[in-house]
C-alpha cells in the first residue's frame, strides 16, 4: 500500500512540475535527474531522492512549493477518484434495493428466522 501511495506521490510530483515549468523543463530536469542520481533503488527512495534534487535544484522554498501544489493535486485527485468510487456504490445500493422490492410481491412481508 505504501509502495502504491509513493508512487501516486511520483506521478503526482511529475504532474506538478510539468504544470509549473512545462513540458520541456520537465524533460530536463528528469534527464538531468536521471544523469547525477539514478533512480534504480525501491520506490521510497526514488521519493526521497527525487525531493532532495528538487531541493538541491531550485532551493528549498521553491521545492516545498512543489510539494505543496503536489500534495494538493494529489488531495484532489484521490477525492475525486474516491466520490466516483462512492457513487457507483450509491448505485449499486439503490439497485440491490430494488431488486429486493421486486423479488417481494406487494403486500408479501419478508419472514424472518429471527421470530
Amino acid at each position: 500500500m505504501l509502495k502504491q501511495f509513493d508512487g501516486l506521490l511520483l506521478q503526482t510530483l511529475d504532474k506538478t512540475i510539468r504544470i509549473i515549468f512545462g513540458e520541456s523543463a520537465f524533460q530536463v530536469v528528469h534527464e538531468f535527474l536521471e544523469r547525477h542520481a539514478p533512480l534504480k533503488r525501491g520506490i521510497g527512495q526514488e521519493v526521497e531522492a527525487f525531493c532532495a534534487f528538487l531541493e538541491e535544484l531550485l532551493g528549498s522554498e521553491r521545492a516545498q512549493m512543489i510539494y505543496i501544489s503536489s500534495l494538493r493535486l494529489l488531495h484532489y485527485e484521490l477525492q475525486r477518484e474516491y466520490d466516483d468510487v462512492r457513487a457507483h456504490l450509491l448505485i449499486l445500493d439503490e439497485l440491490d434495493r430494488l431488486r429486493f422490492k421486486l423479488l417481494i410481491s406487494p403486500g408479501e412481508v419478508p419472514s424472518t428466522d429471527w421470530n
